[in-house]
């Protein structure tokens, strides 16, 4: 049955491929991102509860830190550097807040 109803979505072309601007439009701007956190990102050594991103609309869905992922990471961790936020939020935001300079 899977099969059947992919070949017909397919076929009918229901799914569409977007561009990255279109998606970003279509969403009124918000969506997932990873961003790295480098040396003069102002979240580095902060707790995710002291980081502000929740102020900002900034939801941390998982932390990648070297080969572990960590899901739904408590307030109360800290942000390391070389630590990958996965985010989802306004995307000018995420990108804002985490990875540039305050």
């Amino acid at each position: 049955m899977t099969n059947i109803l992919r070949k017909k979505i397919i076929k009918k072309e229901i799914f569409q491929k977007v561009s990255f601007e279109e998606l970003q439009l279509a969403t009124g701007g918000y969506g997932i991102s990873r961003i790295a956190v480098s040396a003069g990102s102002p979240v580095l050594n902060k707790t995710l509860a002291r980081s502000g991103l929740g102020e900002q609309d900034i939801m941390v869905l998982a932390t990648v830190r070297g080969s572990e992922t960590i899901p739904n990471p408590p307030a109360n961790m800290k942000i390391l550097l070389g630590d990958e936020l996965i985010c989802f939020g306004k995307l000018e935001n995420i990108r804002n807040r985490i990875s540039m300079n305050p």
